[in-house]
């Protein structure tokens, strides 16, 4: 009995095809109404503000803790608009938990609202360079707000 024979082009060909999805689940779509993080949905900047370009991400579990970075393009996010989020956010349920730090053309602040999950809080940390790019962070972690 002859054994199948593998060529090494169809390898090539599945280990790109399962790289290919591996990425096309961990990226975030620049359009996609809401983020998933765990458990819970936040609102995303599409429908608040547009479609902005998304030129990095990031997600995962540190800690036992689910967080998403998205990286938006060098000055594709104004000040005015990041306001807009930050109102949708808080429309939404979320307060701010951290007091806001302006650092010339760099803002920060951090979000949060209760989870869907019993003790847990969704936290959306804003770092906001109107001369450069946007990240925004969104996590799931212990806590509640009092």
């Amino acid at each position: 009995m002859k054994k199948p024979r593998y060529n090494r082009k169809m390898i090539m060909l599945c280990l790109a095809l399962v790289i290919s999805l591996v990425l096309l689940i961990a990226c975030q779509a620049s359009d996609a109404a809401t983020v998933e993080v765990g458990q819970d949905n936040i609102v995303s900047v599409f429908p608040v503000i547009g479609e902005k370009k998304i030129t990095g991400t990031r997600a995962g579990t540190v800690n036992g803790v689910p967080y998403k970075n998205l990286t938006y393009e060098a000055r594709m996010i104004s000040d005015d608009e990041i306001a807009q989020y930050i109102d949708a956010l808080t429309g939404e349920g979320f307060v701010q938990i951290k007091d806001t730090i302006i650092n010339g053309a760099e803002k920060t602040l951090q979000l949060a609202k209760q989870s869907v999950q019993d003790g847990k809080l969704i936290l959306v940390d804003i770092l906001h360079n109107s001369t450069d790019h946007t990240v925004l962070k969104y996590s799931v972690e212990e806590g509640t707000i009092v």
